[in-house]
């Protein structure tokens, strides 16, 4: 049979049950923003015979939460081999792509000024990709002071009040955490293990940093210095170097050059 696409019930198709590719609650979410917003764009790839997505199993999950009851289909006649192949392909051709970000800044921002959103990208990433093309553009002179392509100026950022002082539960989030700890604490494995694997939790625990810069603007002297000692903010880069969280030499930049020489 040759490829053909229809349109198909979703409650007919398979989610791979060995998909490869992981999609966390913001991916489902911003598919569903597109879906929604944009339409599907593009055919779920499916193997005829057993009904299984082969692409398209995030898109699935997104349209059906959408309430969604059909969608557009790509049938193939892949044998699991193919199949595999191709999913596998799918996701990792995409990875290779790199964003030329010049082009994408002026995209994004002719689309801002017409208070347009773009799934995918959120508020706090289109500012931190501005401010990346604009200080490239506006730094090039100070750039070239070294030879070293690693060489940049550095300003200390300036923490203001802006707002009402945030509530410390609104610093953190440790819910993945204490989920996690709770299993390592429900599993029967030696204590030494147990501790381990409790600490490596705590790395789950995500700090939203626009909050605690506004917490840090409004908090007394004390505590702001154990903030910038817990890394949490830097005000100072000469601090930041003796605390060990800034550590830029040479060699380093040397060996990255080396290692990764399409990089400069």
């Amino acid at each position: 049979m040759t490829e053909q696409i229809e349109r198909v019930l979703l409650k007919k198709l398979v989610p791979d049950p060995r998909n490869a590719r992981l999609h966390n609650e913001r991916n489902i979410k911003e598919i569903r923003k597109s879906l929604r917003e944009l339409g599907q764009h593009r055919p779920f790839v499916v193997q005829r015979g057993s009904n299984r997505v082969i692409v398209g199993n995030g898109m699935l999950e997104a349209a059906k939460s959408l309430g969604w009851e059909d969608g557009l289909v790509l049938w193939v006649d892949d044998d699991d081999v193919t199949a595999a192949r191709r999913a596998l392909a799918d996701n990792r051709t995409a990875e290779l792509a790199t964003w030329d970000e010049n082009v994408l800044q002026e995209i994004l921002s002719e689309l801002g000024d017409l208070d347009v959103e773009v799934p995918g990208f959120n508020a706090e990433e289109i500012d931190a990709l501005c401010s990346r093309v604009l200080g490239e553009d506006e730094g090039g002179e100070e750039e070239s002071i070294s030879d070293s392509p690693y060489t940049r100026k550095i300003e200390a950022p300036v923490y203001e009040i802006t707002g009402e002082k945030p509530a410390i539960r609104e610093l953190y989030d440790r819910s993945k955490t204490d989920a996690l700890i709770s299993e390592i604490d429900a599993a029967k494995i030696p204590d030494e293990i147990a501790v381990f694997l409790r600490n490596a939790a705590e790395r789950h625990t995500v700090f939203n940093f626009r909050n605690i810069a506004e917490f840090y603007a409004h908090a007394d002297s004390q505590t702001q210095d154990l903030m910038e000692k817990s890394a949490l903010v830097i005000i100072d880069f000469n601090k930041a170097i003796e605390y060990g969280f800034v550590k830029l030499t040479q060699e380093i930049a040397e060996q990255f050059e080396k290692d990764y020489p399409d990089e400069r």
